[in-house]
């Protein structure tokens, strides 16, 4: 089972399976991990050097992929189109992210994650990756005069950190959640 189509997954899950052709290979694709990140701005060197090796890491990925003989299941048409498989949707428990649950008094959650209660508040949860549109996210909230930016994820990923030094006060940072905080968080 390979839960991603990057090499973390899809080698151990090639080798059990013997590259499908011993048991079957079942590739989850719920995002286009085969994207290419801009090239960094930051002008160090080691930016540089992580950027070019990410991008062969997930190359390497695709071409063990395709040695393989396997089955996948994803979340969209243009992922269809990629892979191939069924599309099967899968997403949120929608009793735990019901929006009249125990979490629906807004002020109390905000005040619980220290945000403020008289604002526009845009949330992004995950991994701010290039083809996810980050960056125009990040943007559109600093031209805009009454949102400000709630982050839920790693608050040492490149991309946060640029969203924090761009937006200021106008970005808050949760850090990592556990899945049962972020029905609060939404």
């Amino acid at each position: 089972y390979c839960c991603k189509p990057n090499l973390g997954t899809i080698l151990p899950a090639a080798i059990a399976s013997r590259f499908g052709y011993k048991r079957q290979l079942l590739l989850d694709v719920e995002d286009n991990e085969l994207w290419t990140p801009k090239i960094p701005t930051v002008k160090t060197i080691w930016h540089r050097i992580r950027w070019f090796f990410l991008i062969r890491w997930k190359l390497i990925a695709h071409v063990v992929l395709l040695l393989c003989r396997y089955s996948s299941s994803v979340v969209s048409t243009p992922l269809q189109n990629r892979y191939g498989g069924c599309i099967l949707l899968h997403g949120p428990d929608e009793l735990m992210f019901d929006p009249c649950s125990k979490f629906n008094d807004q002020h109390k959650c905000r005040r619980s994650f220290g945000l403020p209660e008289d604002k526009c508040l845009v949330v992004f949860a995950g991994m701010p990756q290039h083809h996810k549109g980050f960056d125009i996210l990040v943007e559109s909230v600093r031209r805009s005069k009454d949102c400000q930016l709630v982050l839920a994820g790693n608050s040492e990923w490149p991309d946060f950190k640029m969203a924090k030094k761009v937006l200021g006060c106008e970005c808050h940072l949760l850090g990592t959640l556990n899945n049962k905080e972020m029905p609060r968080v939404l």
